[in-house]
């Protein structure tokens, strides 16, 4: 049964409209329901049509009752959170869903070199400020063996081992050999000398490599690497 009080139209939720302390739903627009009195609603919902929005009748004021229920809404206007909200554990699979922090994209460049003198071995690349999902390098080095020889290599890798690299060799005379190295992610080398490398580990904070050096005592391997999340 639907009645009207004072030009709101209302209905009795518990089925008794002439029964005290009756919760009855109000609707209106925002401007209606703020100028009715509180304190003759009290314990009422009202809904604001304009709005799309429910109030609730302390007696004293009407408070807007914070969206909460499981059903599926649409908020219009600009929503402020005083704190930053917390998502479902799974990332978005479609267009215009949110991103979790878990699942956005980052991406960090870190620099750095090895000399001769450190040898072969693991390198832990560190600096990435997150655990990256991959990462591309471009590594050079130079001056082997007296000779003036160039090297350099770009390579890609993920956790998945997943390593490949173009590389080329040259001087100050031309381009001497160049092509695809698979298995590894840095090659810098030509007979002995120079610096190959394989992706060991994806770290929380960068990559380890696992390089080899070649027989020459003079080439400094550089690196810069991007670290995608």
């Amino acid at each position: 049964m639907a009645i009207s009080v004072d030009g709101f139209w209302t209905a009795d939720l518990e089925g008794t409209v002439g029964r005290m302390n009756a919760t009855l739903l109000i609707t209106g627009t925002a401007a209606e329901i703020a100028a009715a009195d509180a304190a003759t609603y009290k314990r009422c919902l009202a809904w604001a049509t304009d709005e799309q929005k429910l109030y609730y009748s302390t007696g004293s004021a009407w408070t807007a009752v914070a969206p909460g229920l499981n059903i599926a809404q649409t908020i219009a206007g600009v929503q402020t959170f005083s704190s930053i909200p917390v998502l479902p554990a799974s990332d978005p699979t479609s267009d215009n869903q949110a991103v979790r922090m878990a699942s956005r994209t980052v991406s960090k460049i870190v620099s750095g070199s090895r000399a001769y003198g450190s040898g072969s071995g693991d390198l832990a690349i560190t600096g990435a400020g997150f655990a990256p999902k991959a990462v591309i390098i471009n590594a050079y080095c130079g001056d082997l063996g007296g000779s003036r020889l160039r090297l350099c290599s770009f390579g890609h890798g993920d956790s998945s081992a997943r390593e490949h690299c173009l590389y080329q060799l040259f001087t100050i005379t031309g381009l001497l050999a160049s092509g695809i190295s698979t298995g590894s992610i840095i090659y810098c080398i030509s007979e002995t000398y120079g610096w190959s490398g394989v992706l060991k580990t994806m770290d929380a904070d960068g990559c380890t490599l696992t390089l080899t050096m070649g027989g020459d005592t003079t080439g400094t391997l550089y690196y810069e690497i991007l670290f995608l999340g």
